[in-house]
């Protein structure tokens, strides 16, 4: 939807539709990248049981389905730019590079949050296939121990 008004605001813009843009070359590719998820992810093979080694078609599809959308979101940060630049261009504006900045503020904000949620999610999967932060260190002695006792604290 707000692609397709996209793209009817930029021809009304422009006052036609010019393909010789890098815009709207980037734009296209990005549209087509998007287009192809759901029909990947419709196409996706069976996972198999979950005992078993994923199949070889699954792992595929996986890193073709990641990658695709990675591609994707990096296009369409580039044609975002691009329009920015293009506009900024165009009308001679000082806004646009701040509107620029605000972007790149916002891009690194939110790679960096993605960034961090990939970081805590592998590390919770570290912990819990290798056991970590479930040990208990002593014994049944140990916890019977008053630590507190008058006896504990004079060393008798």
């Amino acid at each position: 939807m707000f692609t397709f008004l996209g793209f009817l605001f930029a021809a009304a813009e422009l006052r036609g539709l010019y393909i010789d843009l890098l815009h709207v070359k980037v734009g296209i590719l990005t549209v087509i990248l998007g287009c192809i998820q759901p029909i990947n992810a419709y196409l996706r093979p069976n996972k198999g049981d979950s005992s078993e080694e994923p199949l070889p078609q699954r792992i595929v599809w996986e890193y073709i389905h990641a990658y695709c959308g990675r591609l994707a979101v990096f296009v369409g940060f580039f044609a975002i730019f691009s329009v920015m630049k293009h506009l900024g261009d165009r009308y001679e504006d000082e806004n646009s590079r701040g509107l620029l900045r605000v972007l790149v503020v916002w891009i690194l904000a939110v790679v960096l949050t993605v960034l961090y949620l990939e970081y805590s999610q592998k590390r919770h999967l570290r912990r819990r296939i290798f056991g970590l932060g479930t040990c208990v260190l002593g014994n049944d002695e140990d916890e019977e121990t008053d630590l507190l006792s008058a006896d504990r604290i004079h060393g008798v």
